[in-house]
């Protein structure tokens, strides 16, 4: 508070002059050994006045008028000041006795402040909480020492309200106190705010928690009861359940924290089907989080009494669209859930649901990498099976098809082969794993399934989920899928030499079967093995035609030797023939030819003689010269 050197110089100029009061109150701010100024401080002012009175008579009186008026004044402004703060101000005479109250303290409890000032604690306070007040001050007023305490008053509107309060006595110069002040804020709100934030932060702390189980813990069992453990440890509720679902409508399994007995019985329930209203309403909800507050009716559950007077918030375990189940919290009496802690609850549930999904696809990639190993150990076995490559087509199918039923896992596997034409294919072997049989001779017909037939030519792999339904394959449902109870069809084309020549089929029996990229991938290596051993099956037959074709060739051979031997044989005989000819024919003719003709000469015979002997001689010719012919091969060339 500042006060002008001219109000001070007004006051004494009414009684002595105006130059006189300039010249006095310069004299008196030289002694009070201060700056001349238009304004002081307090502090400077009252040193002032003090010099003032030393003057006595009327310029003392002016001087302690003056500080009297700035005494009210400062009073009054400390007054203004504390009616216009919000924290509470009052002060106490005895241990149960009001003295002044500011503006706040008198409209906290709905009054005025001329009501309080003066009154006893008693008359505005109920018994419980002036009991409790009076007993605080009591302390105060003995030890002497400031005190803060916190307690819950009633306002005026029937509110209860956490106030801090410090009590600070005020001593007198003999030691003892003459009267306590007192000063309160309403801390109702940031106590709540705490209250919320150890809440939230507990939930923070069970997430962590439930974070670190899925990072070390890959049993579903032990992850479910760990992350209920968690939620009861770190948070304080009363329990807490995981209903996860079997087949997506029915719960297979619950598991839970808090109430013993009554887990295992609402466990019991569940699993049969017997849900509680409030989680048949939370499945029927599209909401993730539906809290059951403590009014709802629960006549005709068999978990009321466990639930009474309580908050439920049951919540959707979901990830990645799959609905694994609900996480339902019971809270502690007089507890509400809050939307903050809703929030931090959901995020607890779709944690849980990372954890069961992460968990699921680890179980698959196990199951389908045993499946590859499994597979992959078959095709090695096939790799290494000598019929195959021993060109027994038969057997070597029915291998195929058995090995590739169990690795598949499958109920049948057939393999069919184009006629000529491409417009019918023949099953040549169908290996049926319940019945442990082959069987073949089934013909289907281009004309009969024209969809099939045309993605077989287009060389289209055909994975057909949902056989009955697939454009691929749906032709086949009455004749052959519905008959059989097939439901899946995985067919792979047959090629050799960059040409389709047939189909492996696996026929999957029961319900539909989505087929895996590993199945996929997997069921063209056994169609491959039924081409090699197809080529198998070709060379050994071409290797026994030319088996066929080398021993013809070899008889051929021996054949012609044999003939070669009869015709050397015959050359030699021809030339012993001749030789014997020359030597025992035609020496004799000749000498009958030449005897002949010297009879023919003689006149010693008579006609009838010569006719006779000129026949001998022509006869005789002919047979020199057919002799000569035989010598000379003419004749043999004429028989060939």
């Amino acid at each position: 508070m500042r006060t002008a050197k001219s109000d001070l110089t007004r006051m004494y100029a009414q009684s002595i002059g105006i130059e006189a009061a300039r010249e006095l109150i310069a004299k008196k701010i030289d002694a009070a050994a201060l700056e001349d100024k238009e304004s002081y401080i307090e502090e400077e002012i009252i040193r002032i006045c003090n010099e003032l009175l030393k003057e006595g008579g009327l310029t003392g009186i002016v001087a302690q008028t003056f500080l009297i008026q700035l005494e009210y004044r400062k009073s009054e402004e400390q007054r203004l000041l504390l009616d216009n703060i919000d924290t509470q101000i009052w002060y106490l005479a005895d241990i149960e006795t009001y003295g002044a109250v500011n503006k706040a303290h008198a409209e906290f409890f709905g009054a005025d402040k001329e009501d309080l000032e003066g009154s006893n604690l008693r008359d505005i306070l109920s018994r419980e909480e002036s009991e409790i007040c009076i007993n605080g001050n009591r302390d105060v007023f003995e030890k002497k020492k400031q005190m803060r305490i916190e307690e819950w008053i009633k306002n005026g509107r029937g509110e209860m309200r956490l106030l801090s309060i410090t009590k600070t006595p005020k001593l007198n110069d003999d030691g003892d106190v003459e009267y306590v002040i007192c000063a309160a804020e309403d801390i109702t709100k940031r106590n709540l705010a705490e209250e919320q934030i150890t809440r939230l932060n507990s939930v923070l702390r069970a997430i962590r928690n439930v974070n670190e189980l899925l990072v070390t813990e890959k049993d579903r069992g032990q992850l479910l009861r760990k992350s209920c453990d968690a939620l009861i440890d770190a948070r304080g509720y009363d329990a807490v359940w995981l209903s996860l679902f079997e087949d997506g409508k029915r719960f297979g399994e619950v598991v839970g924290s808090g109430f013993p007995e009554d887990v295992s019985r609402f466990s019991r329930r569940m699993v049969s089907g017997d849900n509680p209203p409030c989680i048949r309403d939370a499945l029927a909800s599209e909401e993730t989080v539906l809290v059951m507050d403590k009014s709802r009716e629960c006549e005709d559950c068999f978990f009321k009494d466990a639930c009474r007077g309580r908050e439920v918030t049951i919540l959707h375990v979901e990830h990645a669209g799959r609905f694994f189940g609900l996480l339902a919290v019971l809270l502690a009496p007089d507890v509400a859930v809050d939307d903050e802690e809703k929030s931090l609850l959901a995020e607890v549930a779709s944690d849980i649901a990372i954890g069961l999904h992460d968990i699921e696809i680890m179980g698959i990639l196990r199951e389908r990498e045993q499946i590859v190993r499994k597979q992959n150990e078959m095709l090695m076995e096939l790799a290494k099976c000598k019929e195959l490559y021993s060109g027994d087509l038969a057997d070597s199918l029915q291998v195929i098809t058995e090995a590739t039923a169990h690795a598949v896992e499958v109920e049948r596997v057939s393999l069919w082969l184009y006629e000529a034409g491409h417009s019918t294919i023949r099953c040549v072997d169908l290996y049926t794993v319940s019945t442990d049989s082959h069987s073949e001779g089934m013909v289907l017909a281009a004309a009969d399934y024209p969809s099939y037939f045309k993605a077989l030519e287009e060389g289209a792999f055909i994975a057909a989920h949902d056989a009955h339904n697939d454009p691929r394959t749906k032709e086949f449902f009455e004749s052959y899928l519905s008959p059989l109870g097939i439901a899946s069809l995985l067919d792979v084309p047959i090629r050799m030499k960059g040409e389709v020549v047939g189909v492996v089929c696996y026929e999957h029996v029961g319900p539909a079967r989505k087929w895996t990229m590993e199945e996929e991938n997997f069921a063209r290596s056994p169609a491959d093995y039924v081409s090699l051993a197809m080529e198998a099956d070709e060379r050994r037959r071409a290797e026994e035609a030319l088996r066929h074709a080398t021993l013809s060739l070899q008889e051929h051979v021996w054949l012609l030797e044999e003939s070669n031997k009869r015709a050397e044989e015959a050359s030699r005989l021809r030339e012993y023939f001749l030789k014997e000819t020359s030597h025992r024919i035609i020496t004799p003719v000749t000498i009958v030819g030449g005897y002949s003709k010297w009879l023919l000469r003689s006149n010693n015979l008579n006609k009838d003689q010569k006719e006779k002997i000129r026949t001998i001689c022509e006869r005789n010719e002919e047979v020199q010269t057919l002799v000569k012919d035989a010598l000379e091969e003419k004749y043999l060339a004429d028989i060939k």
